[in-house]
């Protein structure tokens, strides 16, 4: 049987604390090693309980401070922050900091495992919503087309694929305009994840807009 995935909850709210742990214990492959409202007690928790991954609310003072001590102690945690209104500074400022992911409080239950179990695996999850803002933030300063660098690294088909992904695209629809299957579409994409070494959509896009390398224009 897989080892469980390890998780520490911190969020100040007690009814929120209890609402998430009765969620993610219905899992078989969760396991629940802690939980606390005070900021103070996480980093000892964590050295202690060493969790795979830590669900954080946003909301706590100086989230962004705690997270970098988390990271600086153990760089291999995943941190999963909730927060009550997706705040597109917040998002930018908290993956840049270590965090893994940035999702509304207001997500279904269901979603939210499956994000756990993307955490996990190291792929950043983003709200649609922090998405959409993280983009445009990004695009400010992207050159918006593909340069000798990103040739060097994709084949011309992979870099079609790019720019539709980082249209929102579902490999369905890049599929449809490519006229390629969508097992292709997912085979091209993960060639593209390792070469360009991300682990998600979110993660490819972000990056690929970051360096100018596409354009939603």
């Amino acid at each position: 049987m897989a080892k469980p995935i390890t998780i520490f909850l911190v969020d100040q709210h007690a009814l929120s604390r209890s609402g998430l742990q009765k969620v993610l214990t219905e899992e078989s492959d969760f396991e629940i090693v802690g939980a606390t409202g005070q900021p103070d007690e996480v980093l000892d928790c964590v050295k202690t309980l060493t969790p795979d991954v830590l669900l954080i609310d946003a909301t706590l003072p100086q989230v962004d401070v705690l997270i970098r001590h988390l990271i600086a102690y153990k760089p291999a945690l995943k941190i999963l922050a909730l927060a009550l209104d997706c705040d597109v500074q917040q998002a930018i400022s908290l993956l840049s900091t270590g965090a893994t992911g940035y999702l509304c409080k207001q997500i279904a239950p269901p979603n939210l495992i499956h994000a756990m179990r993307q955490v996990h695996r190291g792929e950043t999850v983003l709200s649609p919503r922090a998405a959409r803002g993280v983009v445009d933030q990004l695009m400010q300063s992207g050159s918006g087309s593909p340069n000798n660098e990103l040739h060097d690294l994709l084949t011309e088909r992979e870099i079609e694929v790019l720019q539709l992904l980082c249209q929102g695209l579902p490999d369905k629809e890049i599929g449809q305009k490519l006229n390629i299957s969508p097992r292709t579409v997912n085979g091209h994409l993960s060639h593209i994840y390792a070469k360009l070494d991300v682990h998600s959509r979110t993660e490819t896009m972000i990056l690929a807009l970051e360096k100018g390398w596409v354009s939603l224009e």
